[in-house]
């Protein structure tokens, strides 16, 4: 899947690439982080919202019917970086940054089983330097169920709004 990332003005509503993997994001005032997942049709898939944060981060994952599915809450502020996958007060699986960078992560199941990987791919040095335009992979090592399912591709997106959305880092 090839998602991308886009900053909206609140009054801009989602919109679906041609192939319907597209998120957007739409900051207000007060920091809250907003995203969506839509389809072909312009459907909203996921929506993932990011509260106001200090210092650690937590984005509610919800389904299209505005139903909560999960949270992904950020454990750490120091050192390599790790999130909880949290469904109905369980956790899921973690995300794992592999490097005090968090462009790498691997991604864990409940068991402590590598489910997924997200990793940041480099756009160059003009890119990185004049926008805040961040690419992301994920590849999913076998089918999964939902919840899980929903939270793994809502993660990758959830890293970039949580660690690198704010230029001060506090919003």
């Amino acid at each position: 899947m090839n998602f991308q990332t886009r900053r909206l003005r609140p009054s801009h509503k989602p919109w679906a690439s041609s192939n319907g993997n597209t998120f957007q994001t739409e900051r207000n005032l007060s920091s809250v982080c907003e995203c969506w997942s839509v389809d072909s049709q312009n459907n909203v898939v996921l929506k993932l919202t990011r509260p106001a944060k200090f210092v650690k981060s937590r984005v509610v994952v919800e389904d299209g019917a505005g139903n909560t599915i999960g949270e992904i809450t950020q454990k750490n502020a120091l050192g390599k970086i790790k999130f909880g996958l949290n469904v109905g007060g369980v956790e899921m699986g973690s995300i794992n940054a592999e490097n005090w960078r968090a462009w790498n992560f691997n991604m864990q199941d409940a068991n402590g089983t590598e489910i997924a990987r997200i990793t940041k791919t480099f756009e160059g040095v003009l890119k990185t330097a004049f926008t805040t335009a961040d690419n992301y992979v994920v590849s999913v090592h076998h089918p999964l169920p939902d919840p899980l399912r929903q939270m793994v591709v809502a993660a990758a997106l959830s890293i970039d709004t949580a660690l690198k959305q704010d230029s001060r880092g506090f919003g």
